[in-house]
């Protein structure tokens, strides 16, 4: 192998200026993890959630929330709807468990109170025009 020459020398320095420069810009470049620091010895408490906005007040349920269904829906859809919900909370389901029973009359109440005013066309017009 010929001796190094100056140039050589010249060459390798400036490859390894390039490579420390090319791994430090790297490491810049990476996410850093925040460090905890400790105050007084104690590791520090973990950062408060961000303040959420305030709720806004929602719209009393309408009946086609109750019936779970859109506005729009055909007179068979809300009957297919009715009977499904009926199904699910029938009462009589829970005939050993108080508290479930009472819910499930109070939802019963509800899906035909909806039900009620949904199926009459007539009824529904006018409930239709108090909602707007």
């Amino acid at each position: 192998m010929p001796p190094k020459t100056v140039i050589d020398d010249f060459i390798d320095g400036l490859l390894n200026y390039a490579r420390d420069f090319a791994q430090e810009r790297i490491q810049e470049a990476l996410p850093r993890a925040p460090r905890a620091r400790r105050v007084n010895g104690k590791a520090p408490k973990a950062p408060k959630p961000p303040k959420q906005p305030k709720a806004r007040k929602e719209a009393a349920p309408t009946h086609y929330d109750t019936l779970e269904i859109s506005p729009k829906a055909q007179p068979e859809t809300i009957s297919a709807a009715y009977r499904s919900l009926c199904k699910r909370a029938h009462p009589d389901q829970w005939p050993n468990d108080p508290a479930k029973h009472k819910a499930g009359e109070e939802r019963m109440k509800k899906y035909t109170e909806a039900y009620a005013i949904l199926k009459d066309a007539d009824k529904r017009r006018e409930y239709d025009r108090s909602l707007r």
